[in-house]
């Protein structure tokens, strides 16, 4: 149960680093333009 936790846990941090990174470029694309 605790793997469990741990992989959900690992999951959700890899789709919130995508968005930050996703938002960050497109900061940056705009701010480039």
């Amino acid at each position: 149960m605790k793997l469990l936790g741990t992989c959900y846990g690992f999951a959700m941090l890899n789709v919130f680093f995508k968005i930050i990174v996703h938002f960050c470029s497109l900061h940056a694309y705009k701010n480039h333009t």
